[in-house]
């Protein structure tokens, strides 16, 4: 490293692995269905066997101990993650901010702009799964689908989610997506 190296400022998001997972396997809907989602006539059931069996579901829990680590040598894991949803970890000349992607979006724009020194700076939107061609099947497959409870229970055992959740949120988590959950209306 040069005396003079330039500061490398990193940005990472975490996000519930669960939902994360249900909305990567929309966006990769061809990846893992073997066919386009619009000549996808695939029932809710169908659909849970395929995003079970196809999609990569530890993609989210090793996110932080093998790329983070690998190309930055930063481990986010060394210290407790702050309840309010965003920290910043370095290492020599390479600065990362993890935020938390369920915080409100001026919180994220806030934590942003001074992270990286800016005056103003606007969050957009892009990516939003309402907005995608499977909108409707997305959502249905949101509200209806229940996972294995082994499935939910490894998520919300897992590293990732302990270390950047608290309890209320993994207990959310098991509520909404386990098959064994008990309803309360």
């Amino acid at each position: 490293m040069t005396r003079h190296a330039r500061t490398l400022k990193v940005i990472s998001l975490t996000r519930e692995p669960i939902g994360r997972n249900i909305s990567a396997f929309f966006h990769n809907f061809e990846r893992d269905t073997a066919g386009p989602y619009a000549d996808s006539k695939f029932s809710i059931e169908e659909l849970r066997s395929l995003f079970l069996s196809n999609h990569d579901h530890e993609f989210p829990l090793k996110w932080f101990d093998k790329t983070i680590p690998h190309n930055f040598d930063i481990d986010v894991f060394s210290r407790p993650f702050p309840p309010y949803g965003f920290t910043t970890c370095s290492n020599g000349n390479v600065s990362l901010l993890v935020v938390r992607s369920e915080i409100p979006d001026s919180e994220k724009v806030t934590a942003i702009k001074e992270f990286l020194g800016f005056r103003e700076f606007q969050l957009v939107n892009t990516n939003i799964g309402s907005r995608k061609n499977y909108a409707e099947t997305y959502r249905a497959f949101s509200e209806n689908v229940r996972l294995p409870s082994e499935y939910v229970a490894k998520m919300c055992e897992s590293r990732y989610f302990t270390h950047f959740y608290d309890q209320t949120a993994i207990s959310t988590a098991r509520q909404k997506w386990s098959e064994d959950a008990v309803e309360t209306d």
